[in-house]
């Protein structure tokens, strides 16, 4: 998944390492809503134990990731 790769490159410090990862960083920064955070979207809920957030509602976890990565980037 994209945000989890992002995440990974932010941990490294590689977010800029290649136009390529500054595009998906643009990307992902297109997807927030209008509130300011990101829907919770994952092909693995339905895999797991319990919900742990409403699909396609605004995620505190995704919206954490999220900015973790654009802080990271600087963008």
């Amino acid at each position: 998944d994209v945000l989890h790769t992002l995440r990974a490159l932010a941990d490294v410090e590689k977010l800029n390492a290649k136009p390529t990862f500054r595009k998906a960083v643009e990307w992902l920064w297109k997807q927030k809503r209008d509130d300011d955070r990101w829907n919770g979207k994952s092909p693995y809920g339905s895999r797991m134990w319990t919900q742990l957030e409403k699909k396609r509602r605004p995620s505190k976890w995704i919206t954490w990731q999220a900015l973790y990565v654009v802080k990271a980037s600087g963008l």
